[in-house]
């Protein structure tokens, strides 16, 4: 990734359509929350743009739709090391709640030994005071 159009391209995608969020992932011998990247699609084609881009194959899954009828859905996942690498990459063009996330997950790390929160209800929450309005603390 080195132009930086593809980096642009890759943010924009972060921000749009990926979901951020630290899974907990079990091995036979270690027990750690891993940072992971998802982007699902009903379209193939970013999503095939997308998989080229940070190097990892997409795949095909199936979701209900309202009807109850099964479509196809594409899908990307970038985990670990690869998805950190990612966002350190793309953070610069990052904007809003993606970008608040990245950079929680920038300070983080790729993996950890106990669970991130991602602070989108802060994130919210700030953003509705910088308006004035005033949120109840859960």
């Amino acid at each position: 990734m080195q132009d930086v159009g593809d980096r642009k391209l890759l943010a924009r995608a972060i921000v749009d359509e990926f979901n951020i969020r630290y899974v907990f992932k079990r091995c036979y011998s270690w027990q750690r929350y891993v940072l992971k990247l998802t982007l699902v699609m009903y379209d193939f084609p970013p999503v095939e743009e997308i998989a080229r881009l940070v190097g990892i194959p997409w795949r095909m899954g199936f979701r209900k739709a309202k009807s109850g009828v099964e479509v196809p859905i594409w899908l990307v996942n970038v985990e670990g090391y690869r998805a950190f690498r990612v966002l350190q990459l793309t953070q610069p063009y990052l904007t809003g709640q993606k970008a608040f996330q990245a950079n929680i997950a920038l300070r983080a790390g790729p993996i950890t030994s106990g669970t991130i929160h991602l602070g989108k209800e802060i994130y919210k929450r700030e953003l509705l005071a910088s308006f004035g309005v005033k949120t109840r603390d859960v």
